[in-house]
């Protein structure tokens, strides 16, 4: 209270500086006794801001009887008086709401949702919506979801999101810039740190997509929404979900991806070793790789539609073109 007072005290210094007739001393104890009394900071991180501007709205009407009860003053200085009142209890609200809001943000609780194993993690939400993370994924919620939010904050990685309908409680997956709003569905959500790529992609219902809560784009199933987060532009075109999000159950999706790419994924998945030609660098690739399908089966087919062979010695695989070795 101390501190609240002695702000309050070099608020009146500026105040009287800026009032062509400064403030009496009977004026200045008046708010001072009526600031000691009906102090706003009081208790404030009990305090909502509906609660402290219903405070605030007898502001006025308390000054007023103060005033009538206190001073003896025509209507002039009263009506003076409390223009000044006024001001004072507006700054001073202002400064409990602010105080309130860095209080409540500040002792906010989060949770944080992680995934740094190499096989998907499945989740289930307060709300009861389900939620699998990729690896290297990181998602955060604070304590208030599924009561009076649900936000979540995809801060890494990769997750597909199967939401339960609650049509008064809007569904939220914010990533960056980019914020996605659903009801009742399930997509995909792609944004890791090493591309400048965010991708969401619809298996059942529909979403919005937002940027900086404007929208950008409401995507339907099979949709695929693309945002370049280094040129603040986006596409969107059709997609096969079941494959794009078939990571959660084993499977890996790997649409029009540059050769080493493709031999980094093979590598991760198999633990093997693999070579190849540097005619191939530039060679995309589009594969869906079932789950537990055998690396055989996947060069087979690999070597069959790129026209390529290999051969394996061990955890070795060695990619040669067609007709050279």
């Amino acid at each position: 209270m101390d501190k609240d007072l002695n702000e309050f005290n070099e608020y009146l210094g500026r105040l009287n500086r800026r009032l062509a007739e400064p403030l009496s001393a009977e004026e200045e104890q008046l708010l001072r006794d009526w600031v000691t009394q009906h102090p706003l900071q009081q208790n404030t991180a009990n305090n909502d801001p509906d609660q402290l501007a219903a405070k605030g709205a007898g502001i006025y009407n308390n000054i007023d009887r103060e005033v009538n009860s206190t001073l003896n003053l025509n209507r002039r200085p009263l009506l003076r008086l409390l223009k000044i009142a006024a001001v004072v209890a507006g700054i001073c609200m202002l400064g409990a709401i602010t105080y309130w809001n860095s209080h409540r943000h500040s002792s906010r609780k989060f949770a944080i949702l992680r995934n740094d194993t190499k096989m998907p993690r499945k989740f289930v939400l307060p709300d009861g919506s389900v939620i699998w993370l990729n690896q290297q994924t990181r998602i955060r919620t604070d304590e208030y979801f599924g009561r009076n939010n649900r936000e979540l904050y995809l801060e890494e990685g990769e997750a597909f999101v199967d939401v339960k309908q609650n049509e008064t409680l809007p569904f939220l997956v914010k990533t960056g810039e980019v914020s996605i709003a659903v009801l009742g569905t399930s997509f995909n959500v792609k944004a890791y740190a090493a591309t400048p790529v965010i991708k969401i992609t619809v298996l059942t219902g529909k979403v919005r997509v937002d940027k900086n809560s404007q929208q950008l784009q409401q995507l339907n199933q099979d949709d695929e929404l693309v945002y370049n987060t280094a040129y603040s532009s986006f596409s969107t075109h059709k997609a096969e979900a079941r494959k794009v999000s078939g990571w959660k159950d084993g499977g890996l999706y790997l649409e029009d991806v540059p050769f080493p790419e493709f031999v980094k994924a093979l590598q991760e998945r198999y633990g093997v070793s693999i070579n190849y030609p540097e005619q191939l660098q530039q060679q995309k690739i589009h594969i869906y790789i079932l789950h537990h399908q055998p690396l055989q089966d996947v060069m087979e087919m690999i070597g069959s539609i790129y026209n390529i062979q290999y051969s394996t010695n061990g955890k070795n695989v060695t990619i040669s073109l067609n007709g050279t070795r």
